[in-house]
């Protein structure tokens, strides 16, 4: 049974038991009850209608904007005690994944505590848009001056432990890393969750932020976007124009047409929840811009990336099994930006799904990366 279904059958589940205890207590009394027993079935069948195809888009409209509380709302349960990132005595990176971060939790695996209050030490507060406070980590580099410095931005419903793998290649390949965690997730301030152009403008503070720090007028910055995180990216990118490099990984083309695939596609051996049917797909799509304010049919990166600057070296990523951001659409996106071949180069991992090129094959990740960061262009 689906999820409309299941949550039509919940929402009209309690007011119908109260209605069949009533009339139990009249039956008791002897009195009559067809009546009331009528009238509960067809009001019952109306409210099963109303809940399927209103209560239900609604109510889950509203979660997806709203969250399920204050601080770090719509990052992943299993990703909220995450607390920096983490180098061990030899200056390596230490990986966090949810499954450690569940063991440590469980007190099946013991952590330094000198490493871990220096992972928290690496967190800064950093001024977005709006006044909003983001956090964000600094991870230095191993030589110095760094080669470059990379901002990366996660996914939706993550947080900071998503960019450790690319960041720790990023750092071995000798730059200076900053792990931003978009506005509503992990330990930054904002919600209701807005679907339109604030995450880009957070980006772009935090640049120009960065910028403003000793040392950082004239070294050269990167940006990396996964996922959502590529439309913070592309998006800042027309504000931004002494960045030296992008690197956009499974890059979102248009909000609305991606939500749309996330929603219905259901990729082989997928664990997760089945794929919405129309109409509860729109209806609750309709929701969440009604809740948010906001059109997501109006953030579209690729409305902008033909008039980024030819000069600007961009590496895309996709994986041959993403079914959210599919080959097709990563594609698309590459041959609509403007540089010619060699600035911009593209890279799909056959074997990947979304995101996840870096787990599937890491060392033609790095490699790539290291392209990239070979043919930066620098600051003016």
């Amino acid at each position: 049974m689906s999820l409309p279904w299941q949550a039509a059958i919940a929402f009209t589940a309690p007011t119908l038991a109260i209605c069949l205890l009533l009339a139990f207590v009249q039956w008791l009394r002897k009195r009559p009850v067809r009546g009331l027993l009528r009238g509960t079935a067809w009001a019952h069948a109306l409210l099963f209608v109303l809940h399927l195809f209103v209560t239900f888009p609604l109510v889950l409209g509203w979660f997806g904007v709203h969250g399920f509380g204050s601080g770090g709302m719509f990052t992943r349960g299993d990703e909220r005690l995450y607390a920096g990132p983490r180098l061990g005595a030899d200056g390596k990176w230490q990986l966090q994944t949810a499954d450690t971060l569940r063991a440590e939790a469980r007190g099946d695996l013991r952590v330094d505590a000198a490493i871990a209050t220096a992972a928290a030490a690496r967190a800064v507060q950093v001024p977005g848009a709006d006044g909003v406070q983001l956090r964000a980590f600094r991870v230095e580099a191993r030589q110095e001056p760094p080669r470059a410095i990379a901002v990366l931005v996660h996914g939706l419903f993550r947080g900071g432990m998503e960019l450790e793998p690319p960041a720790n290649m990023f750092r071995r390949l000798g730059c200076e890393c900053w792990l931003l965690e978009q506005r509503g997730h992990g330990g930054s301030a904002a919600w209701p969750l807005r679907f339109d152009d604030s995450q880009a403008r957070d980006l772009v503070e935090v640049v120009r932020w960065l910028r403003r720090q000793p040392g950082n007028e004239r070294a050269p910055i990167v940006l990396f976007g996964v996922s959502i995180g590529s439309v913070a990216v592309l998006l800042a990118l027309p504000h931004l124009p002494d960045i030296a490099g992008v690197v956009v990984d499974a890059p979102v083309e248009d909000l609305l047409a991606t939500a749309r695939r996330m929603m219905t596609s259901e990729p082989p051996g997928s664990s997760r929840r089945p794929p919405f049917a129309e109409p509860w797909c729109s209806l609750v799509l309709a929701s969440v811009e009604f809740w948010s304010g906001c059109r997501l049919g109006d953030v579209a990166p690729m409305h902008v990336v033909s008039s980024l600057p030819q000069d600007l070296p961009m590496l895309v990523i996709g994986g041959g099994q993403d079914h959210t951001v599919p080959p097709s659409v990563v594609q698309s996106l590459y041959d609509n930006l403007p540089m010619r071949e060699g600035t911009k180069t593209l890279w799909i991992d056959s074997a990947a799904a979304h995101g996840k090129a870096w787990k599937e094959d890491p060392a033609g990740y790095e490699r790539q990366l290291g392209l990239l960061l070979a043919r930066l262009r620098l600051p003016r």
